[in-house]
């Protein structure tokens, strides 16, 4: 099992801050993966996981020294910016892509032994650095200069606050806290020479230790420069991609539910609370979600289209007359009757411009011109794309009517027009939001019926 925390368990009322502890069962195929991956992951936190729990335990900002101790300010400058190199001699190559290859810490070591003995002239960036700070009211330092360790320690505090590492507790639901070093992702703090220079951080040595974020995260997804696609992409197409953190859970729930596994189980594996969350994220075709449900046998000799209808009605995704009509059949007379019934009924499923309707119109067309945003009950959504395109595209009809009647003199008929335009766009924007293979208006009129008939219920 992989211990982590639940997304989206907080309630209205309930601290949005706390961290809801929950475990995810590891499929044994992906058991060897898991466990090598995340033991690489502890493996090159190492140096930073060691330093965030020394900083926590101690208060202290560079817990390994010794406060009265003092250092130069060439190595100061690393500890504080992260950039091993503080000579002008180039830091040997070989070093640099040893330690790329699978990050050991102690190629850092070689490394600083290397920039430290060169004897060579110290780079400019050195000498800016120690410059800039005396303005903020740091001692005046050259590279050789030695600066007390306590000193250095309180103006870091003082002056440097966004960079103080991560190391105050985070609250769970239970009530208990977690560390911050208990976290499994760690990462240096902005360190500059790494991410704008496309240097190494000396994490042996680099003071600012955080948590891994969602913001993290959607920084290294997202398309641009300093994404991962944008890194490792193998082709120029790939290198512009991106993709939002969510997206993958979406997906997930989608294709969970198309190789037909228990709504309960995709609950349970997302740590919802009930399946109706799990169907919020059901992206599926209407067509996907009706070849999934299973018809009983007797079923299987009807039309094609019979048999679409038939499990949209044991889905629960249609009402109507039909529908109505359909069930007091099967429960007056059984199912082959009712099965017949529908047979008869076959063309009363439909794909509008809007969304799908169950209605017949073999005798008669749709009173209502196919006006399904005016509040019909009978209508269904859809994720179809042409059906958002005329909804869009009539929204914006409504919406040009508006204005101009607006410019009109003041009028009753004025007045309606106005408010009949309103009325379709209030109409138009429901169906909008509603989930697809959601029945729109769930109280609203049959707008199938005349509306003499409709007068006298």
């Amino acid at each position: 099992m992989l211990r982590h925390f639940a997304e989206k368990q907080t309630g209205r009322e309930q601290n949005s801050v706390l961290l809801h502890e929950a475990v995810q069962h590891i499929p044994t195929m992906f058991e060897k993966i898991l466990e090598e991956t995340l033991d690489e992951v502890v493996r090159v936190t190492k140096p930073l996981r060691d330093r965030l729990k020394l900083q926590v335990s101690t208060g202290r900002v560079f817990p390994e020294l010794d406060t009265n101790s003092v250092l130069p300010a060439y190595e100061l400058y690393t500890r504080l910016t992260g950039n091993p190199q503080i000579r002008v001699s180039a830091i040997p190559e070989h070093l640099v892509q040893k330690y790329r290859e699978n990050f050991n810490s102690s190629f850092l070591r070689e490394i600083a032994g290397n920039q430290v003995h060169s004897g060579d002239a110290f780079i400019n960036a050195v000498y800016l650095y120690w410059i800039r700070k005396a303005k903020e009211g740091w001692p005046k330092l050259k590279p050789g200069d030695l600066a007390q360790v306590k000193e250095i320690d309180a103006l870091v505090r003082k002056t440097m606050p966004t960079k103080v590492s991560d190391t105050d507790p985070i609250r769970l639901a239970d009530g208990r806290s977690i560390q911050a070093h208990e976290f499994l992702f760690l990462n240096p703090k902005r360190p500059l020479a790494e991410t704008r220079n496309d240097g190494i951080c000396d994490v042996n040595l680099y003071f600012s230790v955080g948590r891994v974020t969602s913001k993290d995260l959607t920084i290294h997804l997202a398309p641009g420069k300093n994404g991962i696609f944008a890194r490792y992409g193998e082709t120029e197409e790939d290198r512009h991609l991106g993709l939002k953190s969510h997206s993958l859970r979406h997906l997930q729930n989608t294709e969970l539910f198309r190789l037909g596994v228990s709504d309960a189980i995709i609950t349970k594996r997302f740590n919802r609370k009930s399946v109706t969350q799990s169907y919020e994220y059901d992206h599926r075709t209407l067509a996907e979600e009706l070849s999934a449900i299973d018809l009983p046998p007797v079923a299987q000799e009807l039309p094609e289209r019979s048999k679409t209808v038939l499990a949209m009605i044991q889905s629960g995704k249609v009402s109507g007359p039909i529908v109505g009509t359909f069930k007091k059949i099967q429960k007056e007379h059984g199912d082959q009757a009712a099965f017949d019934f529908l047979s008869a009924e076959a063309d009363g499923f439909h794909a509008t411009p809007y969304g799908y309707c169950v209605n017949s119109f073999t005798v008669d067309p749709c009173p209502k011109h196919l006006q399904c945003f005016n509040g019909c009950s009978h209508l269904v959504a859809t994720d179809n794309n042409n059906h958002r395109e005329n909804l869009e595209r009539t929204k914006q009809n409504m919406k040009t009517a508006i204005d101009e009647i607006s410019q009109r003199p003041e009028g009753i008929g004025a007045q309606n027009q106005l408010k009949h335009a309103k009325q379709m766009i209030d109409g138009i924007d429901k169906i909008l939001a509603t989930r697809n293979g959601a029945k729109v208006f769930e109280d609203g009129d049959d707008l199938s019926e005349p509306i003499r008939s409709r007068s006298q219920i």
